[in-house]
């Protein structure tokens, strides 16, 4: 095996792996506690630190996961959301374990995810569906209850989330057009591609 295709079958595995923590981390959250999704979302964190430098802008994405808090806190505020029993660790009345989420999601973003950010529209179209979709796979696991409003409010969030993630943590004006597009050989959301 060469050394440019041992490269790339590391660089493949790395999205596995990445893929495979933030998915045990959701599991992990919806089916049990906060505290359970700690581990893997620990995980996926040092695995980006170590194996995917370069690969996150953390500033830029604790912006992401910042307003994923403090939406998904005034729709649990407004009674759009509910924890299904009252001794759910809770910030604002926002559990734990959908804050752990909101952290795993962003880490996929310069890895897993890279590939489907590098198409726009397709990104912001299947992440207003997506995203509602996830909690409705909670709700459906006991983890959360959510009014019928709140899936439109959800999917409002989302594509907004895939537009911000689109327009401004990966400057979608860098995005080349076409199949098979290639991004400059990096991840849209490393620290390089980044204007200041």
């Amino acid at each position: 095996m060469s050394r440019t295709a041992f490269k790339q079958w590391v660089a493949t595995m790395n999205k596995v792996v990445n893929a495979v923590l933030f998915q045990a981390c959701w599991f992990s959250a919806v089916m049990h506690s906060w505290s359970l999704a700690v581990l893997p979302l620990l995980c996926l964190l040092f695995h980006g630190l170590w194996q995917e430098r370069g690969k996150h802008d953390y500033s830029k994405l604790a912006l992401l996961v910042a307003f994923g808090f403090v939406f998904d806190t005034l729709m649990f505020q407004a009674g759009l959301f509910a924890s299904p029993t009252a001794n759910v660790a809770a910030v604002f009345g926002m559990p734990l374990w959908l804050m752990a989420m909101w952290c795993a999601f962003s880490l996929t973003l310069g890895s897993s995810l890279n590939w489907y950010v590098s198409y726009p529209r397709v990104f912001i179209a299947v992440t207003a569906l997506a995203g509602p979709l996830s909690y409705w796979g909670g709700m459906r696991l006991g983890a959360i209850m959510i009014e019928p409003a709140g899936f439109a409010l959800l999917a409002l969030e989302w594509g907004f989330i895939a537009f911000m993630v689109v327009r401004f943590l990966g400057e979608g004006k860098s995005i080349p057009s076409g199949p098979n597009r290639k991004i400059q050989g990096r991840s849209i959301l490393n620290s390089a591609s980044f204007g200041s």
